[in-house]
This record gives structure tokens, C-alpha cells and sequence, in this order.
């Protein structure tokens, strides 16, 4: 049973501020929790309905003193979601000291994959469905301006599907980033530039994508080594970022 305290401090979790201040973060659904637990995340807390619990009961030998036997309505109470799914649970915020030192190790030594660079992602569904994308294609970093939304905002983390868990997302400056690149290159996703299907992207590099509507800011054009764009062939205006990010990455990952 969830006391007021605990619905409490589980409901504001939905709110960056407070997500912050507590450091800690909402996943749920099955899906996500699965591969929440196969992770090294840190949970402080596991709320089920008996029926999840029934289903997983070497969670309970894991966690018995985390795990919550919750009721349908009081999942309901905490979830971000329409129809709840089963199992909610809170986990601890990577510690941020750790987003300094990937990005440190990422620009000492040559890049084994590409790395996504997301300047100012705004919408939680694109950001989540481009940290599934780039799990499908092997990328195992990304670091997005400080005015992306928040990754671990829930409508962020749901539609990653739990692929938030296998992926390093480090927030950054990127002209900090770019100015210490040395020799890796920045592929910028631009309207006008080379044809990916024709650009070499063999020397691993940062993948630059750009704002939904605006693109990419023009304070990164400097750091550009190569403007590469999807070459159109129908009458379609634009792009979602998240087709655009799965098509180049199709093509540079190959």
C-alpha cells in the first residue's frame, strides 16, 4: 500500500525541477522496467501489482525492501500514463560528475562509433525515438545541448522503450565539445549539402542534428566538416528529426 508521502514524492518526479532536487526519475510499463533491471541503474523503489510480482518473483529475492505491492488505482495515483501498465518504479539519476568523464574519454582516443549531437531537441517523443534509434544502430553516446528537453522527463523515458538504458545521454555545452573535437569530424544534417547516400562517413565522427523547426543553429556552422543532407526526390516540405536522424544513421553506420 502507497502512503501519501510516497504518492507524493513519486508524482513529483514528473516535474524536472523536483526530478533534480531528489535525483531520481520515473520508468514504467513492463518493457521498460525489464531493462531496467538489467542495468546497472541504481532503483529506489519497485511499485507492482501482485499480478507483475506473481510474474516476476525473483525480483522479490532481489529487492525486498524496495519492491511495493500496489493496487490498480493506486498505480494509477502515480503513472504518467493513460492506461498503466503493471509496474512503475523510481531510479536514481546518473551522478553528473559521470557525464563529464564520457565526454573526457570520448574526445582522448579515436571513435569506435559515431556519436549523435542533438542541438536543441525540444519534443520528448523525438528525443526518445532518436535514443532508440541510436541503440538500433550500435550508437552508444549521445550528448544534446542543455535546451533539450530532459531525458529523464517520463514521456522521454516511455518512449524509449528501454533503450534509455543502454545508451550514455550527457548533456553539454557543444561548442565546449566541438572547440576540443581535435581531428573527429561533425557531419551536419543541413537542407542544403552533400547527398548521404554519396558521403563518406568511414572516419568516425559527431553526428549533428538540429531544433525540429529551426535546425541547426548557425553558432555550429564553424565546426562543420561536412554539411550532409537527405537528398529529396518527392514533394514532401521536410523531415521529422527523428526520421532524418534514422535515415542518416542507417547510412552512416553501414
Amino acid at each position: 500500500m502507497l502512503s501519501k508521502k510516497q504518492t507524493s514524492w513519486i508524482n513529483a518526479l514528473k516535474v524536472k525541477k523536483y526530478r533534480k532536487k531528489q535525483e531520481a526519475f520515473l520508468v514504467e510499463g513492463e518493457k521498460n522496467v525489464a531493462e531496467l533491471l538489467d542495468s546497472s541503474f541504481s532503483i529506489l523503489g519497485i511499485y507492482a501489482l501482485e499480478s507483475w510480482i506473481n510474474k516476476n518473483k525473483y525480483v522479490k529475492d532481489i529487492y525486498p525492501q524496495i519492491i511495493h505491492t500496489i493496487s490498480p488505482k493506486e498505480l494509477k495515483s502515480i503513472s504518467n500514463l493513460q492506461t498503466p501498465n503493471e509496474v512503475a518504479a523510481v531510479v536514481q539519476l546518473p551522478d553528473t560528475a559521470a557525464e563529464k568523464m564520457i565526454i573526457e574519454h570520448l574526445l582522448k582516443q579515436p571513435l569506435k562509433h559515431h556519436v549523435l549531437a542533438l542541438d536543441n531537441i525540444r519534443d520528448p517523443g523525438n528525443l526518445g525515438t532518436i535514443i532508440r534509434i541510436a541503440d538500433w544502430f550500435g550508437i552508444q553516446q549521445i550528448i544534446c545541448s542543455p535546451t533539450c528537453v530532459d531525458v529523464y522527463s517520463p514521456k522521454v523515458v516511455q518512449a524509449t522503450m528501454g533503450s534509455i538504458f543502454h545508451i550514455e545521454v550527457v548533456y553539454s555545452d557543444l561548442q565546449q565539445v566541438f572547440e576540443k573535437k581535435g581531428q573527429l569530424p561533425v557531419y551536419a544534417a543541413l537542407l542544403q549539402g552533400d547527398d548521404i547516400f554519396e558521403a563518406d562517413f568511414s572516419q568516425k565522427g559527431f553526428i549533428l542534428m538540429g531544433n525540429e523547426s529551426q535546425g541547426i543553429q548557425q553558432k555550429y556552422f564553424k565546426y562543420m566538416d561536412k554539411a550532409i543532407t537527405i537528398s529529396r526526390k518527392g514533394k514532401a516540405e521536410s523531415l521529422n528529426v527523428a526520421v532524418a536522424t534514422s535515415i542518416i544513421c542507417a547510412v552512416a553506420c553501414r
